[in-house]
C-alpha cells in the first residue's frame, strides 16, 4: 500500500487513472495551479498564509480591519500639507506686519507731533477787531487838521505793540536752525535717554521706545511743549552743530520750558552751567567761547553774549552741559541758537 499525503491529495497532486487498476498503478500528476498575486496596497497588511493555524484564526475572527483606500490616504496627506503651508504663510505674514509697524511707527509719531505743533499757533486768540455792520451808515468825514496826529500815534503804538514781549533772540538770525541749513553731528552727541516704559511691545518684549533725537534742539518749534525736547542721560552731555553759514559768533541763546507750563511746576531737568566751543572744522579742537549759567527763575528764552567776541569765523559749535537744576536721571534741551554775522569772503 502506497503512502499518500492528505494535504497533497486535497491539492490534486495525485491523479489515478480509472481504466487502470488503482491498486496496482499509481500516476503522479505535476499539475500547477497559477495563483494571481495582488499588489500590496498602502495601509493594508496581507495576512500570511504560510501556516494553516494563522489562516484559520483570521477566518474565525468576526471583525476584520478594513483596508484604507489609496484615494483617502492621498487626500489626508494633501490636507496636512495644506495646513502646514497655511500655518507657514500666516507666521510669515505676521512677521511682515510687525516689521512694518517697527519701521512706520516712529514716522507716524513724529508726523503727529509735527501736526500738533503746527496746530498750536492757530489756537491763539486772534486780535479783536470792531465789527462793522452793512446797514450802519459810514462815519462822517473829519477835518484834516484833527486827523493826522491820531493816525501817527496809532502807527507808533502798533509798531511798539508788535515787538512788545518778544525776546531779543527772536529779532536776530539763528545760524543753528535746521530749516536754514544747519545740522546735528549725531556721532559726536551724547546718548539719547529712553524712557523705561516701551510704547510698542510684543509678548512682553519691548520693540520701540518713544524719544526725541538731537535734531529737536535745532528745529525751531515756535511753541515749547512739555516733553518735546532732546534728553540725554545724566547731568552732563554734548551737542555738536554744523552751522548753516560760516559765522563770527557774538551771542548764543538757550530755551527751556517755562515753569508755568511744567506739570510739576519745576524745571529740574533744565541745564544750569554750560560751555560753548567754536571750531573751524570737525577735526580740529574747539576754542572756548564762554561759560554761562541758565537761570531757572528767569525767562524761558535767555540770551548770552560772548565775553570776548573775536573776528574768528567758525563753522561748528559744541555745547557742553556741565550740570542741571537737580534732575539726576536726565537733562533736557529744548532749543539752542547761535547768533552773529556771516563772514564776508
Amino acid at each position: 500500500m502506497s503512502r499518500r499525503s492528505s494535504r497533497l491529495m486535497s491539492g490534486g497532486y495525485y491523479h489515478s487513472d480509472e481504466e487502470s487498476d488503482s491498486s496496482s498503478v499509481t500516476n503522479i500528476s505535476y499539475r500547477e495551479i497559477p495563483v494571481k498575486v495582488f499588489k500590496k496596497k498602502a495601509g493594508t497588511r496581507k495576512p500570511s498564509s504560510r501556516t494553516s493555524s494563522r489562516a484559520n484564526s483570521n477566518a474565525s475572527s468576526p471583525v476584520q480591519q478594513s483596508p484604507v483606500p489609496a484615494g483617502q490616504f492621498d487626500a489626508n496627506t494633501s490636507l496636512s500639507s495644506r495646513v502646514k503651508k497655511a500655518c507657514g504663510l500666516s507666521i510669515l505674514l505676521l512677521l511682515l506686519v510687525l516689521l512694518c509697524i517697527w519701521f512706520l511707527l516712529p514716522l507716524l509719531t513724529s508726523f503727529v507731533s509735527h501736526m500738533r505743533v503746527a496746530k498750536t499757533p492757530s489756537l491763539t486768540k486772534p486780535e479783536s477787531r470792531p465789527v462793522v455792520h452793512a446797514t450802519s451808515p459810514p462815519p462822517p468825514p473829519q477835518p484834516n487838521t484833527m486827523h493826522h496826529s491820531p493816525v501817527v500815534e496809532r502807527d507808533v503804538l502798533k509798531g511798539s505793540g508788535a515787538d512788545f514781549g518778544r525776546p531779543m533772540a527772536d529779532k536776530m538770525a539763528d545760524f543753528a536752525l535746521e530749516t536754514q541749513g544747519a545740522s546735528v553731528i549725531s556721532t559726536r552727541c551724547s546718548e539719547t535717554y529712553h524712557i523705561r516704559s516701551a510704547c510698542v511691545t510684543l509678548f512682553g518684549f519691548p520693540l520701540w521706545y518713544p524719544s526725541e533725537s538731537p535734531r529737536t534742539v535745532i528745529q525751531g518749534y515756535p511753541v515749547l511743549l512739555p516733553g518735546k525736547c532732546w534728553a540725554f542721560n545724566g547731568v552732563q552731555g554734548t551737542l555738536v552743530i554744523s552751522l548753516s553759514h560760516p559765522v563770527r559768533i557774538t551771542h548764543v541763546t538757550l530755551d527751556h520750558l517755562p515753569r508755568y507750563n511744567s506739570p510739576t511746576g519745576r524745571i529740574d531737568s533744565a541745564p544750569k552751567d554750560f560751555e560753548v566751543y567754536g571750531t573751524k572744522s570737525d577735526t580740529q579742537e574747539g576754542t572756548l567761547l564762554g561759560t554761562f549759567t541758565y537761570n531757572e527763575n528767569g525767562e524761558s528764552t535767555q540770551m548770552f553774549q560772548l565775553p570776548n567776541p573775536s573776528d574768528e569765523v567758525y563753522r561748528f559749535v559744541e555745547l557742553h552741559v556741565l550740570s542741571n537744576w537737580g534732575h539726576v536721571e536726565y537733562t533736557c534741551l529744548y532749543r539752542f541758537r547761535v547768533h552773529g554775522k556771516i563772514a564776508t569772503t
